[in-house]
């Protein structure tokens, strides 16, 4: 259990998310690893605010959008010349 120590906390937040072991991967994967390791009241808070504080992770957020499926293939078309494509082409001078 860690005391009352604000640097020895902020050193472990430090280390368990800003190095390449942690990788900026968030509140609940960070806290994860923290929680593994050591305790004090007030963790998920402390990681919580650690986080939303960390000039990284306000900068590079990813989009939040669904996981690309497998591609589908196209389907057959019933007869000769159903569909028709055109592709300009400009600047070839």
């Amino acid at each position: 259990m860690i005391g009352d120590c604000e640097t020895l906390k902020g050193r472990i937040l430090q280390t368990m998310h800003n190095s390449p072991l942690g990788g900026h991967s968030g509140i609940q994967n960070t806290y994860g690893k923290v929680k593994q390791v050591f305790f004090w009241p007030g963790l998920k808070k402390s990681v919580m605010e650690y986080i939303l504080q960390c000039d990284v992770c306000k900068r590079c957020k990813h989009e939040p959008m669904a996981k690309p499926g497998l591609l589908q293939p196209l389907e057959v078309p019933n007869q000769a010349r159903a569909n028709i494509t055109m592709d300009f082409v400009e600047g070839l001078l």
